[in-house]
Formats: structure tokens, C-alpha cells, sequence
């Protein structure tokens, strides 16, 4: 008789930042009932607590998860080195100095999201008010000057060496080490170091009072420019100083001149200061806000900190050993990080209390079903965000600004609901049936899924749709009809399958049957017109100019006979031949090929289509010069951005009004610089933030 499982007693966790103590301080909390003489202790390697970084930005959900962790009243209690709360997060335009929006943390009436405002607070003293509870928490003790070199697993344990020759075991090893994890590294996933974003932080601590223009935002401001923005927020509750950042552009190669190390002399790092400061000053010496120009012209001790990230899809644990926060995924700041430490210390505690009967590796498959998917998109909307922070041309900065607005107005609600988040009431997965992993559900048989009874059935659907959600459940259910499909497939002969490749009728045929018309006229089906609504509703009822230019929007549709299957070259020959108005003669037309039209038509934003979305609705893009014969690449062409370009590329259809035809109208750029990081011709172009 096998014997129980018991959960894990002794835990270490490495790492004493924000994800660190929170992760003890949740374990604590959840597992202390279950384990009496649980036992938590946290390895940090600095010798004292770190003093490192500037003011970090609380969102209501970090204070929400900061209050039940009680370390929100550790803060209150700080006085006003325990933060300034902050309303909003103003919006303005360094060029112009007009406002440009703002992020609410409280609602019309003033009142916050879920009782929880925003606060802007140093990050040490953060820090400090966690240490201090975990050192009132029995069962949590924190160790210093702890440097990870490696670490072993065996079947029972986990071992952590660090450079002093000792070492941590533990039923359970958790990795909070930041975003060069040494866990990670040298442990987990040691090919996977953390990658230079190319964006650096420029901040400076400065006092209020040195300022002679009163500063012109309420308690925290965003001031954007084409050369980077510039954060400007009080960090104490008595507004005696100001947290500046500036978010800018820099090069791997300038890091090192930049940065200000132990050990360098004086004259070096006064050198750096200057350097700094002289750098901010280019950057914005243009600026139309006096309080932001007196910031940048001041001899504030500015400090370079670049920006690290690590991509998704890497390994985040092994048999004992789990990745958390920045070690696990670290992304480009959008002054949320703190809230995602947060939410993973306590989903991870939660699940690891309610799996306390089974496998680590149950608990870990269990979470990262449950976390994966919302960090792949955290990521992708924080790498979105930070690339308006690149260096832009004139037009482009001034576009930036206009687009502004709106990107605010329509991201609001998943803003508010992401404020409302209470990682202590999700729905967690029920443990699913003994041996039934994702794997083994995908390649199931029916007899396999009947085997179970309806309970256990009942479970492990449950638990699919609370881990991966509906969407993802039914994506699941799909490869599982695909995989049946493709074994049935493959016990077919030859003659069959050929027969079912032979197409059944004409297109336009097709499209008769499918849809119930007689309209032969594909832009006239309505899936185009919904495809461009959908974008542009969001734009729409705000700017009565913005209004104007939608209404003016127009497709001048070209289908003749004689067009029927040719080539790129052809289209473009006949672009170019045809007297067009000024707002049609751009440097590129759209061409429609059977795929694009097939991808468009399976874009389910209407309800007559009746299954999911596969892929991205795509048009293909044709420039004036794709009729122009092209030369053989010579020797080294290969490796000339471009030189292989054949005059024609795909685009996605609900980034052409916004992204690419802007692109095209204006010659901002050529097309087949669009095309550098293509890997072959079915690759779709589309804007960054899709």
C-alpha cells in the first residue's frame, strides 16, 4: 500500500524582493493549518536588505493582495515614507504641454476600485514594511548574503548551493530571485537568460521645494514625448519629493559607459553623472512643461537602469523547483509588476494548500495552467506599450500623441477589471482524476474518456475551463477532434484522399451555398465592413474631426473578369495604369488571392459563421513597383535588409486603416522594410500590439 502524500514541511525560498516575501507570507497563511510545524525560510543575497531602484507604482489589486498579506497597515503606519495615494496617473504632451488623458484608480464618485486606490511608494520602503511582517510571522525567517551558484534535485528533496559553501534544502524550492535569476539560470532553465528590452530608466529623486514652477499635475503624471516619456510622481504622503523616470531609448553598447558600479573612483563616477545628465537634457531640452524643463536642467543625481525581460514559453519548474514573479516572467514595467509578484505568490500558496494530497509536480502543472496564459498576455501588451517609448520621427511622435487618447478610452475596461482582481477568490482547479494530465487527454480515445465515470468527467472538463478558460477549453476540444481526424486519415488509401482534395465547385459557388445569397460581389458580403467596424468603433463618438475622416473611409473595389488568377506583377501594372484620385494613388494597392478572401471569410465577427477563429484576416499588399523586372541577387545580397523583397506582402486586415496605411499614404517608410523579419512568404504583417 503506497503511502500518503504529505506536503511540503520544510520550503526555500530564494529571493527576499517583493515576490519572495510575499510568496512566504501567502505559504504561510494557507499552509500553516494544514502543516503545524511548517517551516519557511527566505535566502536573499545581498548582505543587507537592498536599497536599489526608485518609486514603484501599487495598482488597487497590489494594495488589495499588500492588505491581506497585512502589509498595507505596515505601510500606514510608516507615515509619509509609506507613500503617496494617488487618483490618477495624468497624461501630457511634452511638446505642446497640454493634457492628453489620464488612468483612473477611482471611479466618477471618487471612490476606489474594490476599496483601493493607486499609491506611488519607494520601493525600500516597501521592502522594509514586508520585512517587518514576515519577521513577526512565526513559522518565516529570512537569511542574508545567500549567492546562488547551483542546485541539485533528487527524489525527496531539492539542494541549493550558494558561494559560502552552505546550502538550503527543502521539500520545495521557490525561485523569487528577479529577472536574472540564478535559479533559473543555473538550475530550471539554464538557457534562458534574461534579454536587454533596449529601453533603459533615467531616475532621480527630487525635492519639491527646489522647484520654483508649481507642478502641474495632481499627484502623478505621464509626459510623453518622440524621444521617450517622463514619469513625474510625488512618493510620500506629504508631496516633499518627487520620483522622476524617464523612459528613453539606449543601446546595449552605451550601457557600460553609463552605469555607475562599486568600486569606480570619484572622478568616474562624476563623469557618469554629467554624462546623465547631459543625456536627459538632449532628450528633452524642448520640453513645454517648466516643472519637467527645471527637472531635466537641475543637477539631480540621475541613475541608469536598464530594462531586462524573459519571453514566454520557458521552463518555470522542475520536479521540486518552481519559478515565481520576475524569475519566472519577467516583462517590460507598466507600473504593474508588483501586482503580478503579488497575484502569483498568492494563486501558487492557494493551489499549493488545495493540492496539499498530491505531487509537487500535480501543484505545479496546476498553477502554470491556471497563470501561462494571463502572463503570454501581460507580456505581449506590456512589450506593446513600452515600444511607444522608442525613438520616433516627427510625424510619428505627433501620431503617437493623437492615438493616445483613444488607446486610453479603449483599454479602460480591461483596465477596471484587471483592478478588481482578488487572487483569493478565483475559482482553482479540482485535482483531476489520477494519471489524467493534458497530454494524455488530447490523445485520448472514447473509450479511454468513457472509462471515467461522469463525476471524474465532470472534474476534469471543470478544471480545464477554470485553468485555461472557455475559449482555451474549446481550442482543446477542437485538437482532440483534429488528432481523432488525422489518426482516421491516415488509415485511408491514396485513392480516397486525392478524390477529397478535387475542389467541389467554384468559389463564388461556395460562397452562395455557405452564406444563402445570390451577391457575387465579395466586398459587398459584409465581412469586410465588420472586420474595418470593428476597429474603428472604438474611435468613434469623440473627436468630431476623427468622425469626419471614419465617414470620409472609402475601398474603391476593382473586380473585373480578366483579373481572375494573375500574378502580383499584373496587379500592379494595372495600378499603375489607372487615372486615380489623390487619395487612392499611394504607393501600394490591396489584392485579394483565394487565401486572403478564405481568411477573411472564417473571421467569426458575425454570427453566421459558425466556427472559430483560425488565423489573422489578411489582404496582400502589392507596391507600385512589383511590376518592375527584378535583378538576381548577387553575392552578399542575401544579407541586405530588403534585397530579396518581391514587391508584394500580406497585411493584416484590422491593422490597415490605423497602422499600415499610414505607412502607404504618407511613404513614411518602403514596404519591404516591413518584411526584415519575415521567415517566409505566408507571414502576415501586422501592427505591434496584436
Amino acid at each position: 500500500m503506497m503511502e500518503p502524500i504529505r506536503p511540503p514541511q520544510n520550503i526555500a525560498i530564494i529571493g527576499a524582493g517583493i515576490a519572495g516575501i510575499a510568496c512566504a507570507l501567502a505559504i504561510s497563511r494557507e499552509l500553516s493549518p494544514f502543516v503545524p510545524d511548517l517551516k519557511i525560510k527566505v535566502y536573499e543575497r545581498h548582505d543587507v536588505l537592498s536599497t536599489s531602484g526608485g518609486a514603484i507604482n501599487l495598482t488597487p489589486v497590489a494594495q488589495r493582495h499588500l492588505a491581506q498579506l497585512g502589509v498595507l497597515n505596515e505601510l500606514d503606519r510608516m507615515g509619509p515614507e509609506g507613500g503617496a495615494d494617488v487618483d490618477a496617473i495624468e497624461l501630457f504632451s511634452m511638446r505642446s504641454g497640454r493634457g492628453i488623458g489620464s488612468i483612473n484608480f477611482t471611479d466618477n464618485q471618487g471612490r476606489g476600485f474594490g476599496g483601493y486606490k493607486g499609491r506611488r511608494v519607494m520601493r525600500i520602503a516597501l521592502s522594509v514594511a514586508m520585512l517587518t511582517v514576515a519577521e513577526r510571522t512565526r513559522n518565516v525567517e529570512i537569511v542574508f548574503g545567500k549567492k546562488v551558484i547551483g542546485g541539485e534535485e533528487f527524489a525527496d528533496r531539492a539542494v541549493v548551493r550558494f558561494q559560502d559553501g552552505t546550502e538550503a534544502v527543502g521539500d520545495l524550492v521557490i525561485g523569487c530571485d528577479g529577472v536574472h535569476s540564478a535559479v533559473r539560470t543555473k538550475f530550471v532553465d539554464v538557457n534562458r537568460p534574461a534579454e536587454y528590452t533596449g529601453l533603459s530608466f533615467l531616475q532621480a529623486t527630487i525635492d519639491t521645494d527646489s522647484l520654483s514652477s508649481l507642478p502641474h499635475f495632481r499627484t502623478s503624471s505621464l509626459n510623453i514625448s518622440r524621444h521617450g516619456s517622463m514619469l513625474a510622481s510625488y512618493c510620500d504622503r506629504d508631496r516633499e519629493q518627487i520620483f522622476a523616470a524617464a523612459i528613453v531609448q539606449f543601446s546595449r553598447e552605451a550601457l557600460s559607459l553609463y552605469r555607475l558600479e562599486p568600486g569606480q573612483d570619484w572622478a568616474t563616477q562624476n563623469k557618469i553623472r554629467c554624462a546623465l545628465r547631459e543625456e536627459i537634457r538632449d532628450r528633452f531640452r524642448k520640453c513645454a512643461i517648466p516643472c519637467i524643463k527645471e527637472m531635466i536642467e537641475s543637477k539631480a543625481d540621475w541613475m541608469l537602469y536598464p530594462v531586462y525581460q524573459v519571453p514566454p514559453g520557458g521552463r518555470w519548474c522542475l520536479n521540486r523547483v518552481i519559478l515565481l514573479g520576475d524569475a519566472a516572467h519577467a516583462m517590460p514595467p507598466r507600473d504593474e509588476s508588483a501586482a503580478y509578484a503579488l497575484d502569483d505568490a498568492i494563486l501558487f500558496s492557494r493551489i499549493l494548500a488545495s493540492y496539499r494530497s498530491e505531487p509537487l509536480t500535480e501543484v505545479f502543472d496546476a498553477y502554470e495552467t491556471l497563470r501561462r496564459e494571463t502572463i503570454n498576455r501581460a507580456f505581449k501588451e506590456s512589450r506593446r506599450m513600452w515600444e511607444r517609448n522608442r525613438d520616433m520621427g516627427l510625424l510619428e511622435g505627433r501620431l503617437k500623441e493623437w492615438m493616445m487618447t483613444f488607446h486610453l478610452k479603449t483599454n479602460e475596461h480591461a483596465r477596471e477589471a484587471a483592478w478588481e482582481f482578488d487572487a483569493t477568490k478565483i475559482a482553482l482547479p479540482t485535482p483531476a482524476p489520477k494519471g489524467w494530465t493534458h497530454d494524455r487527454l488530447l490523445n485520448a480515445s472514447g473509450e479511454d474518456l468513457m472509462a471515467l465515470s461522469d463525476t471524474q468527467r465532470t472534474i476534469l472538463f471543470d478544471g480545464l475551463k477554470i485553468t485555461h478558460g472557455e475559449d482555451s477549453f474549446r481550442q482543446i476540444m477542437q485538437e482532440m477532434d483534429r488528432r481523432y481526424l488525422a489518426q482516421v486519415e491516415s488509415s485511408k488509401s491514396e485513392e480516397p484522399k486525392q478524390q477529397e482534395r478535387e475542389p467541389l465547385a467554384p468559389f463564388v459557388d461556395t460562397l452562395n451555398s455557405l452564406f444563402q445569397g445570390t451577391e457575387t460581389d465579395w466586398g459587398k458580403w459584409g465581412r469586410w465592413d465588420a472586420v474595418i467596424e470593428e476597429g474603428l468603433a472604438p474611435y468613434r463618438g469623440f473627436i468630431s474631426k476623427v468622425d469626419r475622416a471614419i465617414n470620409l473611409l472609402e475601398f474603391q473595389w476593382v473586380e473585373q473578369p480578366e483579373l481572375e488568377g494573375v500574378d502580383a506583377a499584373h496587379v500592379a501594372r494595372r495600378f499603375n495604369e489607372k487615372a486615380l484620385s489623390r487619395g487612392f494613388a499611394t504607393s501600394a494597392c490591396l489584392m485579394v488571392t483565394p487565401d486572403s478572401l478564405e481568411s477573411v471569410l472564417s473571421w467569426p465577427c458575425l454570427s453566421s459563421v459558425r466556427h472559430e477563429r483560425q488565423g489573422i484576416p489578411f489582404v496582400v499588399s502589392v507596391s507600385r513597383r512589383a511590376s518592375a523586372p527584378r535583378l538576381p541577387l548577387g553575392l552578399g545580397d542575401e544579407d541586405v535588409a530588403g534585397a530579396g523583397f518581391k514587391g508584394y506582402l500580406n497585411v493584416a486586415v484590422e491593422s490597415i486603416v490605423e497602422e499600415f496605411n499610414p505607412i502607404v499614404a504618407l511613404q513614411m517608410m518602403n514596404l519591404h522594410t516591413l518584411t526584415v523579419k519575415f521567415r517566409h512568404d505566408n507571414d502576415i504583417w501586422c501592427s505591434s500590439d496584436r
